[in-house]
């Protein structure tokens, strides 16, 4: 992390393993969409000064990209496991098909078009491991699914919207993961109301 003079800030995220990359997602999508969603001849003027920072932070998350389609080990959405995760996965979806949106504004047609395709594929492989009711944390390792119920997994639609409620396939993968997590995870608060636990 930098201040906003550039000199570098406290981190608590050190273990290469234990990166926040959501966060690094976060910055990205939040960059891309302020671009995008200007009047034209203000983007494009916008997209020339942002761009080389986009294309650097875009770069960093598709080095983290396996070629199954899930990210590199990095730490949850509660900075308490480091693994790979579907909160994360999701979140470094949108920041690149963001960025390459961004990236077909600056005449860079050729990233554009890779990283959407790394999209389609980190979309695919978050997809697959769906239960039929739920979608599991995210990965224990390369091959077997992290089973466990985390509602960090509502991200998937919302905020990252990997999956949109207006398709009806993935509406019925975004309500059967809902219904599952309000099943295992909901508890009675002290004052009589209901919450969700991590």
């Amino acid at each position: 992390r930098y201040w906003a003079d550039a000199s570098m800030a406290s981190s608590w995220s050190l273990r290469e393993d234990f990166m926040q990359v959501d966060q690094t997602a976060a910055a990205l999508i939040a960059i891309c969409r302020d671009t995008l969603s200007r009047p034209s001849e203000e983007a494009e003027a916008l997209v020339r000064t942002r761009w080389p920072a986009v294309e650097k932070g875009a770069e960093a998350l598709v080095k983290m990209v396996r070629e199954d389609g899930w990210h590199a080990p990095a730490c949850d959405l509660w900075e308490t496991l480091s693994g790979t995760f579907v909160y994360t996965n999701a979140g470094i979806y949108q920041a690149l098909l963001q960025s390459s949106r961004m990236a077909a504004r600056a005449g860079r047609a050729d990233i554009a078009a890779h990283w959407t395709e790394l999209c389609r594929k980190m979309k695919a492989a978050t997809i697959a491991i769906h239960t039929g009711e739920y979608f599991p944390r995210g990965m224990a390792g390369y091959d077997e699914p992290d089973m466990a119920a985390d509602s960090s997994t509502l991200g998937i639609s919302e905020p990252y919207e990997m999956l949109s409620p207006s398709v009806p396939e993935e509406r019925r993968l975004i309500e059967t993961n809902l219904e599952f997590i309000e099943r295992s995870l909901s508890h009675t608060l002290p004052d009589g109301g209901t919450g969700i636990r991590r």
